[in-house]
């Protein structure tokens, strides 16, 4: 059911499809807003990076953990530990169970995992069609055998390593796709 629902996501809605999701409220505009929104909180923490240049050099991967975790996960793990009576210093004793736990969640880890890349280039201007290419490859780079993807986004997802721990094959061109499906 999730791998059915990450490709619905990827998907949207069909022509036919789409009247009857305007009637119970979509608006297709709302993640252009959404997108835009996310891009601006990754052009804050620019700003803290930058304020830090030692945490982009040393501890990216932590703060882009912690923010993700914050802004992305925080009311599900709320949630979560509240059913079943544990406390957030009991689900993250150590920082490296803290990680384990994060990477664990395959999404997550390639969220993170991109963001973090981007981040370690000062220069990089975030836009809300970063945002999408993450989300997208967010759903796709787990389960997917391989995922054919922007020039920019793929060389962060190969570089990092992220492609081959997941054991994905991610792609710019689609002349490249014929080798890979043999």
């Amino acid at each position: 059911m999730e791998l059915e629902l990450q490709r619905k996501l990827i998907e949207g809605p069909s022509p036919d499809e789409e009247p009857k999701l305007r009637e119970l409220g979509w608006d297709p505009i709302a993640a252009t807003a959404t997108a835009a929104q996310r891009a601006q909180q990754e052009i804050d923490q620019v700003a803290r990076f930058d304020a830090n240049p030692d945490l982009r050099r040393d501890r990216v991967r932590d703060a882009v953990a912690l923010r993700e975790i914050m802004i992305e996960l925080e009311g599900i793990l709320r949630r979560g530990l509240e059913e079943r009576g544990a406390e957030l210093t009991s689900a993250f004793q150590t920082a490296e169970a803290s990680r384990r736990s994060l990477d664990s969640m395959p999404s997550n880890d390639v969220a993170v995992t991109l963001k973090a890349s981007y981040h370690r280039d000062g220069q990089h201007v975030w836009t809300p069609n970063d945002i999408r290419d993450i989300d997208a490859l967010a759903s796709t780079i787990p389960y997917c055998d391989i995922v054919v993807t922007d020039k920019a986004a793929a060389h962060h997802a190969n570089h990092t390593g992220l492609a081959d721990r997941l054991g994905t094959v991610v792609l710019s061109k689609l002349s490249d796709l014929t080798p890979h499906l043999a």
